[in-house]
């Protein structure tokens, strides 16, 4: 009997994770016209020609990063739908502790001293923040963009050109780190398809969140977490 009992709850289902429904984020005025009364003192914003483009746009890295803090934020919505779920990433509350940290840090004209290569063309790979930052050069550049609080990296933006039809429209990502330097959050955007993201947890798993356009929402998947050496 007690086998017998092992073994329909091995073969017991697993209660599939509810959708994320869309938008996921708030990243749709990162980029826009160069303002003619000039440009917000108080954003990091970079006037200049995507490769391909025929104009000038301005690209508003600061949204790039508040409007990542509101997909946190749904996040932690959805996983206060499933009882544990946040249990089986990390721990309680650490999504709290990121938006907490990326929000009181501040850009700084730096960039890896390294430069990271972007996975299919844009996506910031990060697991770790743990490369040394160098000066940046001035003006208009895609690269890679931080912020940092006490020369502890928190957020790390990079964009380029869509190789969409419509090569004015970006592609942006950005990566969220724990005060450990750990990446927690990666959301990539193209303005020309889906936007895409990843939570990165502890004990060698994460979740992928892709869209999925017939039920307008973002489906969770479980993987490995590359980073990790079980």
């Amino acid at each position: 009997m007690i086998l017998l009992t092992l073994a329909l709850l091995t073969a017991a289902p697993v209660k599939p994770l509810p959708m994320l429904p869309a938008p996921l984020g708030r990243l749709g005025d990162f980029v826009g016209p160069v303002p003619e009364g000039g440009l917000p003192a108080d954003e990091k914003v970079l006037v200049g020609k995507l490769e391909g483009c025929d104009r000038e746009q301005a690209f508003y890295l600061t949204r790039a990063v508040s409007g990542t803090l509101v997909a946190v934020q749904q996040l932690q919505d959805w996983m206060n739908q499933t009882k544990g779920l946040e249990k089986k990433l990390f721990a309680t509350g650490k999504l709290g502790e990121v938006a907490q940290n990326v929000a009181s840090s501040s850009a700084v004209d730096q960039k890896l001293c390294a430069a990271p290569v972007l996975a299919g063309g844009f996506k910031l790979d990060l697991t770790k923040a743990n490369g040394r930052l160098c000066a940046a050069e001035k003006g208009f550049r895609l690269n890679d963009h931080w912020w940092t609080r006490a020369n502890k990296p928190f957020a790390a933006v990079a964009f380029t050109a869509s190789e969409g039809k419509d090569r004015c429209r970006p592609r942006v990502s950005v990566v969220l780190f724990d005060k450990a330097g750990i990446a927690r959050v990666r959301l990539h955007a193209d303005y020309n398809a889906a936007a895409s993201l990843s939570l990165l947890g502890d004990k060698c798993v994460g979740l992928d969140f892709n869209f999925d356009e017939g039920a307008q929402a973002f489906v969770p998947t479980w993987r490995p977490t590359k980073s990790c050496k079980p």
